[in-house]
């Protein structure tokens, strides 16, 4: 969860006069560390925390713990494995393992790519309750006649993701694509990460689907039970 909290607040958590908790705010916002809320006038974190974030999990062990599932399920599906993180509702990838069948021009490689993105994004339903409505708040693209684009409809999908424990999306973002992933939780039993695969939609078909998503499931909760240990006992 990202708070969000004004000048006044800051300062007395910082136990710092308000001018000079002002004036951080202003040089963290001029570099997108933090951006200021329209209406409330508080802050919270900003799209540069990402680039941040990204440098720290790549010197942390979820990358290395995963490269090997990632490469079997590869391996066992014969499709694109990828391992993400979310950061509010900013997919930050991690690491790829690329399918040894032919996935087709670069263009077909980005949609796959924003297709995983999507997919990604709705991990967010093991955030706190704040955090789902500040997502569904966002404007909702529709891509194809699949897409979900109603908030109801897209938060009681974000509630079965959030029972079953994994996703898959079929034609969302494009008709040609399809894509699986799970949750991979931490050692305190927050989300991590996620774990998926992609292809076209002519070789991920239904069966096909039903076929991996236990394969995809095991590698997460493979990549899980690795991170449960606590960081002092590793």
């Amino acid at each position: 969860m990202t708070p969000v909290l004004g000048v006044s607040e800051l300062a007395s958590r910082l136990d710092l006069n308000k001018a000079t908790v002002f004036n951080m705010l202003k040089t963290f916002e001029a570099h997108g560390l933090v951006v200021q809320e329209p209406k409330s006038k508080k802050y919270m974190l900003g799209p540069a925390i990402i680039e941040l974030a990204g440098t720290k999990l790549a010197q942390d062990d979820l990358p290395q713990v995963s490269r090997r599932y990632l490469a079997q399920l590869s391996s066992e599906t014969r499709e694109t494995a990828h391992l993400a993180t979310l950061y509010e509702s900013e997919v930050l990838y991690l690491d790829k393992v690329d399918s040894p069948q032919p996935v087709g021009s670069q263009p077909a490689l980005a949609v796959e790519s924003r297709c995983i993105a999507r997919l990604m994004a709705k991990f967010s339903s093991y955030q706190a309750d704040d955090v789902i409505d500040r997502f569904l708040q966002t404007p909702l693209t529709r891509y194809t006649t699949a897409t979900i684009v109603d908030p109801v409809a897209l938060r009681a999908e974000l509630i079965q993701i959030r029972g079953a424990g994994f996703c898959a999306e079929r034609g969302q973002y494009s008709p040609d694509t399809c894509g699986i992933a799970a949750a991979i939780f931490r050692f305190d039993g927050d989300v991590s990460a996620a774990i998926a695969i992609s292809g076209p939609s002519h070789r991920l078909t239904e069966d096909q689907v039903s076929a991996f998503v236990p394969l995809i499931v095991r590698a997460a909760g493979a990549i899980s039970a690795s991170l449960a240990i606590k960081p002092e006992l590793m």
